[in-house]
């Protein structure tokens, strides 16, 4: 029985919570609704104030303005009035001038009739004889027409007579060039045959192309990971040689200091300060050994680095002198083609093959001169090479010589 008793409190809590917000909602909702009843009332008020105040302000100065305006539209009134009786005027005497000029009109066009009349009569005298004279004409042309069209007849029924003997000929002619055509057949089946285990190796070339790009493509994840590792590593040992770099500092500063606090307090103990001339002695080999390890990791390191590089510059170079129509390292979707070197069907055609070889030729000669350029700048590479290990040597004889100065003074001290 006891689950069921925590439920009837939980749904009471429950029940109690939500009777609480419902009250604040009301509460609210009576505040809100009583603020909007004073602001109701408020404006009312302000309304009638306002309307009061307007008509004690502004009535006189309403009454002084309707009078001016009366005065105005008494005015012009009167104006308007005298300007209709002049336009009245005015219309009169338009009127009698229009019957004036439409009497003169009326004479003009009877005399333009008249004039028209008789122009007319003479054209139509010209028409007549210019009709006569263009049928004369006529007449001849046709004669003529016809003389030189029994001529072209004529001169027809020769043509006609040498395209016979012509067409004689090139049937003739036909017959030699079909037998020309099956011995020419004959060589291009031939030459097919040749172009089709052309095309065979060709389509074996590519396979092999394709599974070195994936080799390729391998490597280049390998190369990655290696890089990735190898950043790692130089991470390591960055850190170790820091470490140890910050140990033969810190022995440097105990030699120099240590041992003239020692030479203080120990100056007749030989024992002890050849004991740590011996032990100075030591960890310098060691901190040298260190280093000279750390180097040759670091060259070790550097040089896969620059190799992995190189392949992927390789690759890159690829890439950049190809184009859209000329791929040499095959993608998923370059070249949707079956690869069966069985079935005759499944070849790629002759021009395709024939396009794709040119764009190989072309690629090739590209990186023949990028290869060129590539010699040039590793040239100019090693050169640099040479003259930065030279300057490390020098670096490194600085440094040594500084070192044999600061050993060579604690043992004047002693």
């Amino acid at each position: 029985m006891a689950p069921k008793l925590k439920r009837k409190t939980r749904n009471k809590l429950i029940r109690k919570d939500n009777n609480n917000k419902l009250s604040m909602q009301n509460v609210k909702r009576e505040k809100l609704f009583h603020e909007l009843k004073f602001s109701a009332l408020n404006t009312e008020r302000n309304q009638r104030f306002w309307r009061e105040t307007l008509i004690r302000v502004k009535m006189p100065d309403v009454w002084r303005k309707i009078d001016v305006t009366w005065q105005t539209l008494e005015h012009a009134i009167d104006f308007k009035d005298y300007s209709i009786s002049l336009l009245l005027d005015s219309l009169q005497e338009a009127q009698n001038q229009h019957r004036t000029i439409n009497g003169a009109h009326v004479e003009l066009i009877d005399k333009s009739l008249e004039a028209h009349e008789t122009r007319l009569a003479d054209v139509n005298t010209l028409f007549y004889g210019n009709v006569k004279t263009v049928l004369a004409d006529k007449i001849s042309q046709f004669e003529n027409i016809n003389y030189y069209r029994n001529k072209k007849e004529i001169a027809l029924r020769k043509i006609n007579l040498l395209v016979s003997h012509r067409g004689e000929n090139a049937s003739n002619i036909a017959r030699s060039t079909a037998i020309n055509t099956e011995d020419r057949r004959k060589d291009y089946e031939i030459i097919k045959k040749k172009d089709q285990i052309d095309q065979q190796m060709i389509t074996r070339q590519y396979m092999r192309i394709a599974i070195l790009f994936d080799r390729i493509m391998k490597f280049r994840s390998k190369i990655n990971s290696y890089k990735k590792e190898s950043m790692i590593e130089l991470r390591e040992i960055t850190r170790e040689s820091n470490f140890f770099h910050n140990i033969y500092r810190e022995t440097n500063e105990r030699f120099i200091f240590g041992t003239y606090f020692r030479y203080i307090y120990l100056i007749r103990n030989e024992k002890t300060i050849n004991y740590l001339i011996t032990s100075c002695k030591k960890d310098k080999h060691k901190t040298t050994t260190m280093s000279k390890e750390y180097n040759r990791g670091v060259k070790h390191m550097r040089g896969l680095l620059i190799k992995a590089e190189r392949i992927l510059g390789y690759m890159q170079i690829c890439r950049k002198y190809e184009t859209q129509d000329e791929k040499i390292l095959p993608m998923i979707d370059n070249h949707p083609m079956r690869l069966s070197i069985t079935d005759d069907n499944d070849v790629l055609p002759l021009q395709t093959v024939v396009k794709d070889f040119q764009h190989t030729i072309n690629f090739w000669r590209r990186i023949g001169f990028t290869q060129i350029i590539t010699t040039e700048l590793r040239g100019e590479k090693n050169q640099l090479i040479i003259q930065a290990n030279n300057l490390r040597k020098l670096v490194k004889r600085c440094l040594i010589d500084d070192t044999v100065q600061l050993s060579y003074t604690p043992s004047k001290m002693t």
